[in-house]
């Protein structure tokens, strides 16, 4: 039996590896705790990817109810070739403007059927008929409720610069039936043909 002296320790081999092993367990725990070393992670919260993936079901499959088939209540007509017929179209009713002070106002916008009971002679204009010029004026003129002619507009004249002023010249002066009404935007078609 080994006896030691009374002032000396000795130290034997597991006591020492249990000393070294605390005092590493220490430093590691203070080194952990100022953030020096990673802590270690529990399995369990090791966090894993979850993929989600969703699957919507296929769409229902209707169902047709049957279809009833009932014989029709009219036998279509076999197809025949079509007659053409021609038709003159309807003349457009005048527009009447609602002014209460004065006659009314209808605004033909085409050629009426009515002859003028005044009509003074239209002239062919002489450098026209010494060029053998043929032409075609339309004029817009308004007729008064006593029949009188005023507002007589050029719309239209082929060739133009030839018959205008001779158009404006007679057509200002005709004179038609009283009406009772103003007539706007009455179209008059003059041509200018050589004899």
């Amino acid at each position: 039996m080994n006896i030691a002296p009374a002032g000396q320790r000795t130290w034997s081999p597991s006591i020492i590896a249990l000393s070294v092993l605390l005092h590493a367990l220490v430093l590691y725990g203070i080194a952990a705790s100022f953030q020096i070393v990673p802590l270690p992670v529990a399995p369990s919260e090791v966090e894993v990817p979850i993929i989600l993936r969703s699957f919507s079901p296929p769409p229902p499959v209707a169902q047709i109810d049957p279809v009833e088939v009932t014989k029709p209540r009219f036998e279509p007509r076999p197809t025949t070739t079509p007659r053409v017929t021609t038709v003159d179209p309807a003349p457009m009713p005048p527009v009447v403007n609602g002014s209460t002070d004065g006659p009314p106002t209808l605004d033909i916008g085409q050629p009426i059927i009515e002859q003028p009971t005044t009509r003074f002679p239209i002239r062919y204009p002489q450098s026209a008929e010494a060029a053998q010029i043929e032409g075609r004026v339309v004029l817009s003129v308004t007729i008064l409720p006593d029949g009188s002619v005023t507002n007589v507009r050029i719309i239209r004249a082929t060739p133009p610069g030839i018959f205008e002023g001779s158009a404006i010249q007679s057509v200002s002066r005709w004179k038609y039936r009283p009406s009772g009404v103003v007539r706007t935007n009455v179209i008059i078609e003059i041509d200018y043909i050589l004899n």
